[in-house]
């Protein structure tokens, strides 16, 4: 069975007024947590030499999916079949040519 000091080394989260701090909790109760020597180097002098990252291009996402959209909207689609159905309905009932 672990001691206390053992599962508190091993945990995540860290010591706030003397007692032992979830980082979730940290986070809820809005307390920042500390910052270590390794944190600082890598955050101010690695990350900026290395740059932004180039970000995905979402044009790309979207012409390779273009066949997806709809060519119209719901409306017209509804529209557009409820007048077949009256052409078809009134073509049926035409008695002209008889």
């Amino acid at each position: 069975m672990k001691t206390f000091q053992q599962f508190h080394e091993q945990s995540n989260g860290e010591e706030v007024d003397g007692k032992f701090m979830s980082y979730a909790t940290m986070k809820a109760k809005g307390i920042k947590p500390k910052r270590t020597a390794v944190q600082n180097v890598i955050n101010n002098t690695i990350r900026p030499a290395q740059g932004k990252p180039e970000g995905q291009k979402k044009s790309d996402y979207a012409d390779r999916h273009k066949h997806m959209d709809r060519k119209e909207s719901p409306k017209a689609t509804v529209t557009k079949r409820r007048e077949q159905k009256a052409r078809a309905d009134a073509a049926m009932r035409d008695t002209r040519g008889t």
